[in-house]
């Protein structure tokens, strides 16, 4: 992605409010396709949790030094689940959700 797109996609991103900023890690092996359905996957347990629909954002990485796909995210409209039980529900590999008390970059 061109610097100026990833950037337009931050400003844009920093008007709304956010409950949590993530790092989902996929295992080896798991391509595009089947890590969005991880992903989809998991934003539904979580709202089976929440009990009502979540907002979420994310970008696909590579990993630089391990060649590993990932997800960088944010989510809204978190009320009572806790990042840790989020973090648990994640299925493609390891998670680190961490809770945002305000906007990105207020």
């Amino acid at each position: 992605m061109e610097d100026n797109t990833k950037d337009g996609y931050v400003d844009w991103l920093k008007e709304f409010e956010w409950n949590w900023g993530c790092t989902v890690n996929l295992r080896y092996g798991i391509r595009r396709k089947s890590a969005g359905c991880l992903w989809r996957g998991w934003i539904g347990r979580l709202e089976e949790l929440e009990g009502h629909p979540l907002s979420w954002a994310r970008l696909a990485e590579v990993g630089e030094t391990s060649g590993r796909l990932h997800f960088h995210g944010v989510v809204a409209g978190v009320l009572c689940t806790a990042p840790k039980t989020a973090e648990s529900l994640w299925l493609g590999g390891d998670a680190r959700v961490v809770v945002m008390h305000r906007a990105l970059g207020r």
